[in-house]
């Protein structure tokens, strides 16, 4: 029986709402309705469910609009931070403004599509907030509050509401030569949600069918990976002389939330979200995708 099972599934943002040449992308509510179709068979089974969702390009146009992104990657030297705050305030906008304008455009994404999931007869509820997350440095990890990792158990465990969270901008702590901002993806808030509710797997819903050695969307003979450990995968990866960040459709820049997911004895599933009842066969246990195997603690 799979009655109980505790699911986390990443509904990415290339499958809901796909970046297109930097202009704001509608909801394909085609696809985030189908999604919500595996979703509901699987609670009506059932398992226990939580998401969280890729800001898609509903944060990733304002990022770049905001020229946000220049000021948190780019920092490389003390003293650079001020030059590039400059160059934003020329632009008409302070950092705590630019950061405001991602968080509400992912906030935008969210309240779409919880909408639509009671269109469909769902009841979601935001529990994770940019205050309940911060990024530590020294040991390269966000940290989530308990009250949102408890919100997060509690609407699990003892209501019908599915608790969702989204790509931001959180604060860091301490800062970087002045920086107190860092973006905070889908993939990073898995991290500490897998780590502490122990789901039986985590379910990526890109829009590839799982990790590739090489770009599906480049390379038409790429291979796709089916299963295996996390180091395994990651060597076919790397021996691919993969060099950019996207260069796995996305998977490359994924792969290191993944490891630590699977470090926690969660396994994961990679799998094409574009596809109608892909969800609910990856919670089945059908082997679709890739089956990125937990280094420890193996759940059932």
């Amino acid at each position: 029986m799979n009655q109980g099972k505790l699911i986390l599934i990443k509904i990415g943002g290339s499958v809901i709402a796909p970046k297109l040449s930097g202009k704001k992308a509608e909801m394909r509510k085609d696809i985030l309705k189908n999604i919500y179709e595996d979703v509901k068979k699987l609670k009506e089974e059932g398992y226990r469910v939580g998401i969280v969702f890729g800001g898609g390009n509903y944060a990733h146009s304002a990022v770049y609009d905001s020229h946000i992104i220049r000021t948190i990657q780019n920092l490389r030297e003390e003293g650079e931070f001020d030059r590039l705050i400059k160059q934003l305030e020329r632009r008409g906008k302070t950092l705590e403004q630019a950061v405001n304008e991602v968080n509400e455009a992912s906030t935008d994404l969210l309240n779409e599509s919880i909408k639509t999931a009671r269109e469909h007869g769902l009841e979601l509820k935001r529990v994770i907030d940019p205050e309940h997350v911060h990024y530590r440095p020294e040991g390269k990890e966000y940290a989530m509050h308990h009250d949102a990792i408890e919100g997060f158990r509690h609407a699990i465990e003892h209501t019908e509401t599915i608790p969702v969270g989204v790509g931001m901008i959180v604060s860091r702590d301490p800062t970087f030569y002045g920086l107190k901002h860092k973006i905070c993806s889908a993939d990073n808030l898995l991290e500490p949600l897998a780590k502490e509710l122990e789901p039986d797997m985590v379910i990526y819903a890109t829009d590839v069918d799982g990790i590739y050695e090489t770009n599906p969307q480049v390379n038409k003979s790429a291979e796709l990976i089916p299963r295996g450990t996390f180091e395994k995968i990651e060597e076919r990866v790397k021996s691919a002389e993969v060099t950019r960040i996207d260069a796995t459709g996305g998977m490359l820049g994924k792969l290191q939330a993944i490891k630590k997911i699977t470090e926690a004895g969660v396994p994961v599933r990679v799998i094409n979200g574009t596809i109608k009842g892909n969800i609910y066969r990856a919670a089945k246990g059908e082997e679709i995708g890739t089956h990125v195997l937990p280094a420890h603690r193996p759940k059932a």
